[in-house]
């Protein structure tokens, strides 16, 4: 864990940091995971997916404001942008608050792309899941919202102090 990373919670100790050989067996199981997803699922990129969710999500949007959200450079939300625009995913309108800069929106055909690719990646992770016990399934259901706001501080940047 960098100095960058906000303090958190070990087992016994609220102030001890969490157990360095469970960080790394997860940060591994969530890599794999996230590896093996973005290989066999949808056509879109893993980037260009995940800023056409943040624009359904957060959108309409300043490409700067998006690149800054996925955490990419400009050139990459750039190229992103074009790419979503050029499948007629997004579009782009004048800025209403800058006329020199635009704003990009999520069209009903991103939203489609959008729920099939998520529909896809979801029928992989229940092919992972596949051969599970029922009590490993539980351990999963009960770890849900931790690992939710996990993704909710890596997404808002919450994480990092």
């Amino acid at each position: 864990m960098g100095p960058e990373c906000a303090p958190t919670q070990g087992p016994d100790d609220p102030s001890a940091p969490p157990d360095e050989d469970f960080t790394s067996r997860f940060t591994t199981a969530i890599s794999r995971i996230s590896r093996r997803i973005r290989v066999t699922s949808f056509t879109m990129t893993y980037g260009a997916l995940s800023a056409l969710a943040t624009i359904d999500r957060s959108g309409p949007l300043r490409p700067a404001e998006l690149a800054d959200i996925e955490r990419v450079t400009r050139p990459s939300i750039t190229r992103i942008v074009a790419a979503l625009e050029s499948r007629g995913h997004i579009s782009r309108t004048d800025d209403p608050d800058d006329g020199r800069a635009f704003v990009v929106a999520i069209t009903p055909s991103g939203r489609t792309a959008l729920k099939q690719a998520r529909t896809e990646r979801a029928g992989d992770i229940a092919c992972l899941m596949e051969g599970l016990t029922d009590r490993q399934l539980e351990a999963l259901h009960q770890a849900l919202p931790a690992l939710e706001r996990i993704a909710r501080n890596a997404s808002t940047g919450t994480e990092r102090r």
